[in-house]
């Protein structure tokens, strides 16, 4: 069942439960061994087969027994800056260069001086 990420948590939550059951049923894997696998209770387990609104934890844990974690690589990786934010940093180090030129000593231009013959 495909669910739009805007619908109401419970209605997520119920999504992700029956997809983690119907993993589990085709996994061929036990909620008691699921529960040993994960060092959860067997009612934690079934709760969040159910839908119930558990912890972020034990759904990660639920989530690598039933080898279906892939839900976690874009959380773990670092979002790319906006292009706001690359403008305003590209705007700060180019303020911070016209500073450093400023402020640099210039180098004193001595004239050529002839000698007298």
């Amino acid at each position: 069942m495909q669910i739009d990420h805007k619908a109401p948590i419970e209605t997520i939550l119920t999504v992700i439960g029956k997809n983690l059951e119907i993993k589990r049923i085709r996994g061929n894997n036990e909620k008691k061994e699921i529960a040993r696998l994960t060092g959860l209770n067997r009612n934690t387990v079934s709760a969040a087969l159910r839908g119930e609104d558990i912890r972020i934890s034990t759904l990660i844990r639920i989530s690598r027994v039933l080898q279906s974690s892939d839900w976690l690589i874009p959380l773990l990786t670092e979002p790319m800056p906006s292009p706001l934010e690359i403008l305003s940093k590209s705007r700060k180090r180019r303020s911070k260069m016209e500073k450093e030129i400023i402020q640099t000593p210039k180098p004193q231009v001595m004239g050529i001086q002839k000698k007298k013959r």
